[in-house]
């Protein structure tokens, strides 16, 4: 089931998962950013330039030890925008240590970098002055100038050793998302607040619950934007709405633990509702 989920989150998500990774970590995943003290501070939020326009790039990352921060755009189609471009040049370090947190917002450098899968990199890499951090079958590597020494030893060509697994729990869903992947992470959310949290209610009209259910499920869920973290909230409080109308036994047995307890065969029960609920969607993603 996780396999047919990560092939239908979208290209987007999964290239910012993977630099989510460089800094942080997985199984199976090179962290050549995180071991010289990089990590993601800001997700999908708003840089104000100093000449009042601003830029919304991916992610960014600091490394407080380096006084140091990437300002990273993921590109997963096949063209860059010549605009957006040309604000990132207008990017200041003083414009990122407004929106990050640094030990030392005098000393802060940064660079921008374009994050992209290999076979898009040729048909973008012309387009830009910026480096690029490019993702191939077998390696991630660093193309071009990072403009300071450690960073671009770290970015240097390195290769995927064994079975490599794309990470895919930093930020598992955007909006952009198949509703079958997003329906997957709501759906296991739910039942991890409620086995996990006494005082949880689900209730896909309260806002206390819809963000109880996105922070379980969003690793990253409070480095997001609040524009993005909104966005979420009504996307997965509709979602739910819709299966809670869908599948009347999905309601009665979340209503039957809340009352009763979490019994071993009311959770088991609830579980089984869930995979159907789950399948059922997958399946008709792949009709789609």
């Amino acid at each position: 089931m996780n396999e047919l989920i990560n092939l239908y989150a979208n290209k987007h998500t999964r290239l910012m998962n993977k630099f989510i990774g460089l800094c942080a970590g997985a199984v199976g995943w090179p962290s050549p950013l995180g071991t010289i003290g990089y990590e993601v501070q800001l997700i999908e939020g708003v840089i104000i330039l100093d000449s009042a326009r601003r830029v919304v790039p991916d992610l960014i990352a600091c490394s407080q030890t380096l006084d140091h921060a990437i300002v990273a755009e993921c590109k997963s189609g096949s063209s860059l925008d010549i605009a957006q471009d040309k604000r990132y040049k207008e990017v200041t370090a003083a414009n990122i240590a407004s929106v990050v947190t640094v030990d030392n917002e005098d000393h802060l450098t940064h660079i921008v970098a374009y994050v992209v899968d290999s076979d898009k990199y040729s048909q973008l890499y012309g387009n830009t002055s910026f480096p690029f951090i490019v993702f191939g079958d077998d390696c991630v590597e660093g193309r071009g100038n990072f403009k300071l020494e450690k960073l671009n030893i770290a970015l240097q060509k390195v290769e995927f050793h064994g079975t490599r697994l794309e990470p895919t729990k930093y930020y598992p869903f955007s909006h952009d998302d198949a509703t079958g992947v997003i329906v997957s992470y709501a759906i296991n959310a739910v039942m991890q607040c409620i086995k996990k949290d006494p005082k949880f209610k689900f209730d896909p009209s309260d806002e206390d619950s819809i963000t109880a259910i996105l922070k379980r499920t969003h690793a990253y869920y409070d480095l997001i934007s609040s524009k993005h973290q909104r966005v979420l909230r009504k996307k997965i409080k509709e979602m739910l709405k819709q299966i809670e109308q869908a599948n009347p036994d999905f309601t009665r047995q979340i209503t039957k633990i809340q009352m009763e307890g979490h019994s071993i065969a009311a959770i088991r029960k609830l579980n089984i509702i869930c995979k159907r609920i789950i399948s059922d969607y997958v399946v008709q993603q792949r009709l789609d």
